[in-house]
């Protein structure tokens, strides 16, 4: 999977993968137009509350697998 090996090239490890209980806009992009989609982001805690928060070094780690994945995307 791109995606999982564009994780494993940024961070020396493999991605964690599950399934989360939230609803999010993914679910047009999979359900309504049938593209396939999965999420990726950065750590942190407090996710929609008052103190939510994140990592810096995180969002720059999160930042370089991006890249990574778009840069092993194929190209038509």
């Amino acid at each position: 999977m791109l995606a999982e090996a564009a994780c494993r090239a940024v961070t020396g490890k493999n991605p964690r993968f599950r399934m989360t209980p939230g609803f999010t806009d993914m679910h047009w992009l999979t359900a309504d137009l049938g593209i396939p989609a999965l999420m990726y982001g950065t750590t942190g805690s407090g996710a929609h509350a008052d103190l939510e928060y994140t990592h810096i070094p995180s969002m720059l780690a999160t930042a370089r697998v991006y890249a990574e994945l778009a840069l092993r995307m194929p190209v038509e």
